[in-house]
């Protein structure tokens, strides 16, 4: 396990969309207010006082489980990979064409630069359903978005967390 811990659970910090992540969460807003209303809370919740400020509808703190999970990429585990994390949103109910029910699992992976600090940079978007859950897919998806942040940081001339 990584002792990094993640400037985004305290707070104060800005946030970075690389635009195909944007172009998901547009997409989202459309298609699914839901999830989209989950992500718009922790984004506010990144800027301000931290995840740990989250609150249900009944004012209760939220199980930071509930909605980030990190670091993640163990399976894959190879020397110097870089620290993501996810930030996690339930979509709404839908049913196949056969009628089955399902969930979408909303997935936002992201890092953030050690050398610049309260940054937390969204690199990768993805989501698993309920009906057809596969880790080697998620694992595709971590791949994908630690790739990410290797060419984003290296670009920007940022470090990066590593497992």
């Amino acid at each position: 396990m990584s002792a990094y811990q993640p400037n985004c659970l305290r707070g104060r910090c800005q946030i970075q969309i690389d635009d195909p992540v944007d172009d998901y969460l547009k997409a989202l807003r459309r298609n699914d207010l839901m999830a989209w209303t989950v992500y718009d809370q922790m984004f506010e919740a990144i800027r301000g006082g931290g995840l740990s400020h989250i609150r249900d509808e009944d004012g209760y703190p939220l199980d930071d489980a509930a909605h980030y999970s990190a670091p993640l990429g163990e399976r894959l585990r190879t020397p110097s990979m870089p620290w993501v994390g996810e930030f996690k949103a339930l979509g709404k109910n839908k049913r196949t064409s056969d009628g089955t029910l399902y969930r979408r699992h909303h997935r936002l992976y992201f890092s953030e630069p050690t050398n610049t600090p309260d940054i937390v940079v969204l690199v990768h978007a993805g989501y698993k359903e309920t009906h057809k859950r596969s880790p080697s897919a998620q694992d595709a998806q971590i791949s994908e978005a630690m790739a990410r942040v290797k060419e984003l940081f290296d670009g920007q001339g940022w470090s990066y967390p590593v497992l």
